[in-house]
């Protein structure tokens, strides 16, 4: 459990700061396997610069790591489980969004830093609804996580720790048992598709219903132009 993993555990530098514009700005500063939370995040963007909108007491976090192995696999599966862990059943919408109650929960932000051509860190950011949002209906408040923070981001490492023991392959077997939508018919390019979750790559497979031919897509814009059918 995490109050075992919060004992033994000194692998993580986590840093709690007041406020900040965007964590993965205030995480550049900070060396590897560092966490920095904060509970009012100013300006948090996500995918393609896109703004996340937080509230003062929901949650963002960033992580920095020397190593991108795996890391969008591991990181989405951890984030699922500690969830479970509060209660929570949620689901991977792809490509870096965590549904629950068919409402967006947690998005996450991955960013690969290089030198010139030499890989530098990876810098992981978690935007989490904690609070109710009226005026954002699409939005889910995860309340069993309100003064629970630290314990949530403890219980996420635990995961982390977990399944990076795993190789790429069993991890996509676990994965694609959390997909949003999994299994469901959809209406894209003018063809019906069935959603069959994560490619070994990491883009969305989909299968062209009854036939034979597959489909790897790798722009998120899929999700503003599909329809399910």
């Amino acid at each position: 459990m995490w109050a075992e993993y919060m004992e033994k555990n000194n692998k993580w530098k986590i840093k709690k700061i007041d406020s900040c514009l965007s964590t993965n700005i205030e995480i550049r500063k900070e060396k590897n396997m560092s966490i920095i939370y904060t509970l009012y995040q100013k300006q948090g963007y996500g995918k393609c610069c896109s703004s996340w909108i937080s509230f003062k007491g929901d949650l963002a976090f960033s992580m920095s790591t020397n190593s991108n192995l795996n890391m969008d696999f591991i990181i989405l599966l951890s984030l699922i489980s500690a969830l479970k862990r509060f209660g929570y059943n949620a689901y991977i919408k792809w490509p870096n969004d965590i549904m629950v109650d068919n409402k967006k929960a947690v998005g996450v932000l991955f960013e690969s830093l290089y030198k010139g051509n030499n890989y530098i860190k990876t810098i992981i950011g978690v935007g989490i609804n904690i609070l109710e949002k009226k005026e954002l209906p699409y939005s889910i408040n995860l309340l069993n996580l309100k003064g629970n923070e630290l314990k949530f981001i403890y219980c996420f490492l635990e995961f982390v720790d977990l399944f990076s023991k795993y190789n790429r392959y069993d991890l996509r077997e676990k994965i694609n048992k959390h997909i949003y939508m999994f299994g469901k018919d959809v209406l894209y390019m003018n063809k019906n598709y069935v959603i069959l979750g994560f490619s070994e790559n990491g883009r969305l497979l989909l299968k062209e219903k009854n036939k034979t031919n597959y489909l790897e897509v790798s722009n998120s814009s899929f999700l503003n132009d599909y329809k399910i059918t």
